[in-house]
């Protein structure tokens, strides 16, 4: 799975709460912090994720990512679970 659509389930376990990249623990990450902020941007940038205007750390589901992680969960679930 790509690092984008692991951002996207990741938030889609709770959509209403932001992801705070300030929480992440980056020794045990498979990225740097500077690289998981440079996924936000570009899942900004494609309407799928918001990075809050006054801690760049917070990034949350936009309707688009909602809709997007929804279908990434139904392609992720075995086919005997459908």
């Amino acid at each position: 799975m790509d690092s984008e659509r692991a951002i996207l389930l990741v938030l889609a376990r709770d959509p209403t709460q932001a992801l705070d990249l300030a929480n992440i623990n980056y020794t045990t990450a498979p990225g740097s912090k500077l690289e998981f902020h440079q996924l936000a941007k570009g899942l900004q940038s494609k309407g799928l994720v918001s990075i809050n205007d006054l801690d760049h750390n917070l990034i949350s589901l936009t309707e688009k990512g909602r809709e997007n992680a929804l279908e990434i969960q139904r392609q992720a679930k075995p086919a005997s679970a459908v």
